[in-house]
């Protein structure tokens, strides 16, 4: 018998706690208050150590939150910028499309001043020693 209580005595434990702790539960579900001294003396006993391990889980699981958030902040800090980068070339696309709708409107204007027939060719080469005022046109 003795040799049965040492090989078991984890699982006996184990048994005797649940069982007292059954009996106080019924026990004390007739109570409308803590009434037994031994209840009140668990009460007492496990408060402080129930406050701080909820201040610690409060706390841990407000760090996990807040590492999350700033990982998310970090992905979308990239995305932005990315964004920001594309807008940017993109205006300065569109700013160079204007002045050269605006140039080309000037040159509108002015063909219409002029009489006869006109014939449009495109610049492709200067005089390179600025000596001379010459230019090459893309036009036989």
């Amino acid at each position: 018998m003795l040799g049965f209580l040492r090989r078991n005595r984890v699982l006996l434990t184990s048994a005797l706690g649940l069982l007292v702790a059954a009996g106080l539960a019924v026990r004390t579900s007739r109570e409308p208050a803590r009434a037994d001294g031994l209840g009140r003396f668990f009460l007492e006993v496990m408060a402080p150590l129930q406050r701080s391990t909820s201040a610690v889980r409060g706390t841990v699981t407000g760090s996990v939150q807040s590492m999350r958030e700033l990982f998310q902040a970090r992905d979308e800090n990239a995305r932005l910028r990315t964004a920001l980068r594309r807008a940017t070339d993109d205006l300065g696309r569109l700013t160079e499309l204007e002045l050269e709708n605006t140039r080309l409107r000037g040159l509108l204007d002015f063909r219409e001043t002029l009489h006869g027939d006109l014939l449009t060719a495109r610049v492709i080469g200067r005089d390179a020693t600025g000596l001379a005022r010459t230019i090459v046109i893309g036009r036989g």
